[in-house]
This record gives C-alpha cells, structure tokens and sequence, in this order.
C-alpha cells in the first residue's frame, strides 16, 4: 500500500509545471523515498537489484526490445537538435530517478506482493510504470490528449516489461539506468 502511495505522489510530482532542472532532481525523491522504505522494511540490497551483475546475452536482447518499442515515437518526431543539459543531466537524471522508483522500489515489492508470480509481478509493475506517464501525456498531447495518452501508455508499458524482465533476470538495475539514460537522450534530440 506505501508504494502505491508513494507512486500517486510520484505521478503528482512528474506532472508540477516546475524547470525541468528542478524537476530532474524533485523527481529523484520518490525512488529514494521506495528504496529506503524496501530496505527498512528488510529487502536486502540484492532484493532491490542494487548490485552491481554483467548484463546476460538475455538481458540485452531485452534490451534491445525496449529499443525497438520506443523506436516509433522517436522516428515519428523531428529532430530538434543537441542540447548537452538535457543529454548529460537531465537524462540521466530522470533515468535513474524512474529506474531507483520502478525497478529498485516498486517491481520488488510487486514481487512479494505477487510470491511465485514473476510474470504477474512484472507485468503490475509495467502497468504503473505505463499509467505514470499518462498525466503529463494528457497535458501536453497536441492533437488528441486520450489516443496520446493510450499509446504513450502503451509504449512505456512495453519498455516497463522490458527493463522489469531485464533487472530481473539479470538481478541489477545498472543496466536498465544505462539504457533508459541512452533511450532518454535520443529522445531528447527529437524533442521528446
């Protein structure tokens, strides 16, 4: 119940009309926030997946499938060009905000909420993960808020289930904060 509390707040916070350099570094309490709480709840640091493993043969093509789902949202966009505020801080820093959050807070709990269950665990975690972007997609969606919505949902859902499978099996989050920092400075090119 505390994280879901924890993800309403979270979901209210991504959506404040705030600097996006503020907002980059507010955002990162939440996931603080779900850790802290795990680890003085008993979930170890290996529960949390906040070790440090090598990335299995598995884990990349996981990888590169959360690639291929955000690959039509940034193919479908203009490029607006380079800005190293928003590759070198403020993606990395959402990055490892949502990923501290989703992947070391919320997908271990669904764990034990879901015991034996590492599908239904994922899959829970991927749909909050998908429904966390759809305020701000209702907000800033130029043509039609709730077909934006549903397909951002969609898409983030997608790349959720992807990062959640990975950091499972793989028992780290490094490599799913590297490749959503990756993902996010892209996306940052086209605007996105």
């Amino acid at each position: 119940m505390g994280m879901l509390l924890l993800w309403l707040l979270y979901t209210l916070l991504y959506t404040l009309p705030i600097p996006e350099l503020l907002a980059a570094f507010v955002q990162l309490l939440p996931g603080v926030a779900a850790v802290f709480f795990l680890r003085h709840s008993g979930y170890s640091a290996t529960e949390c997946y906040l070790v440090m493993r090598r990335v299995s043969l598995k884990g990349v093509v996981a990888l590169a499938l959360v690639s291929l789902a955000l690959a039509g949202p940034i193919l479908t966009s203009a490029y607006v060009g380079f800005t190293p505020l928003a590759v070198f801080l403020l993606a990395p820093a959402s990055a490892i905000a949502q990923e501290l959050f989703f992947r070391a807070g919320l997908l271990p709990a669904m764990h034990r909420m879901f015991p034996g269950r590492p599908g239904a665990a994922n899959l829970a975690h991927a749909a909050l993960f998908g429904l966390w972007h759809v305020p701000k997609a209702m907000i800033f969606s130029p043509i039609n808020p709730f077909l934006g919505a549903l397909m951002l949902a969609g898409v983030t859902g997608m790349a959720g289930f992807g990062w959640g499978w990975q950091v499972r099996h793989d028992g780290t989050i490094v490599w799913s904060t590297l490749h959503h920092w990756l993902l996010l400075s892209v996306m940052s090119l086209f605007g996105l």
